[in-house]
C-alpha cells in the first residue's frame, strides 16, 4: 500500500507543475507517478514508512488550501518593509526546538518556516530548527508554535500515526 501512496504524492506534485494538462498528459503523469512511486517504495523505503498515511491525505490537502493564509500576509509584510526608505530590518537566528516526532512532520515543519517570507530554516538536526529571521515579527508564528501545530493536525494527528 505504501507505493500507492508514493505514487499519489507524486501525481500530485506533477499536476501541480503540469497544470492546465491534456487527457493523454494526465496519463503520462499518472503512469509515470505510479512507476516512480513504486520505485520509492522498493528502492529509497523499503523497510519504513515514507512519513504520511493515506487516511491522513484529507488533512494534508486542507493544510495546503490553508498554508497561503500564513504566506500571504508575512509577503505583504515583507514587501510593505522593503518599499520604505529605510528598512529597519532586525536579522537574528534562533534555534527552535519541535515536538513533532515524525521526520516526515519536522521536514514538512522546515518547508513551511522555509515557504514563509522573511524567515528560512538553515538547518535541521534532529529535533531543533536552526531559523534565520528578517525581523522578530516575522517569526512570532513560529515561537508560538502555530506553524508547529498546524503541522501536527497533518502529521500526527489524534487518532494516531
Amino acid at each position: 500500500m505504501r507505493w500507492w501512496s508514493l505514487a499519489f504524492a507524486v501525481f500530485g506534485f506533477w499536476l501541480v507543475l503540469a497544470w492546465p494538462a491534456d487527457a493523454g498528459g494526465l496519463l503520462w503523469g499518472l503512469a509515470l507517478s505510479l512507476l516512480i512511486g513504486t520505485w520509492a517504495a522498493v528502492v529509497l523505503w523499503p523497510t519504513r514508512d515514507a512519513g504520511l498515511a493515506v487516511r491522513h491525505w484529507p488533512r494534508a490537502l486542507l493544510y495546503l488550501l490553508l498554508l497561503p493564509r500564513s504566506i500571504v500576509p508575512a509577503a505583504l509584510q515583507l514587501i510593505a518593509l522593503l518599499l520604505r526608505r529605510r528598512i529597519p530590518i532586525h536579522p537574528e537566528v534562533f534555534v527552535y526546538r519541535t515536538t513533532l516526532a515524525s521526520e516526515a512532520g519536522r521536514v514538512a515543519l522546515a518547508n513551511a518556516i522555509t515557504l514563509t517570507p522573511g524567515t528560512h530554516c538553515v538547518e535541521l538536526a534532529d529535533d531543533e530548527l536552526t531559523i534565520h529571521c528578517l525581523h522578530p515579527g516575522f517569526a512570532a508564528d513560529i515561537r508560538s508554535g502555530e506553524v508547529e501545530a498546524g503541522i501536527r493536525r497533518v502529521f500526527e494527528p489524534e487518532d494516531g500515526p
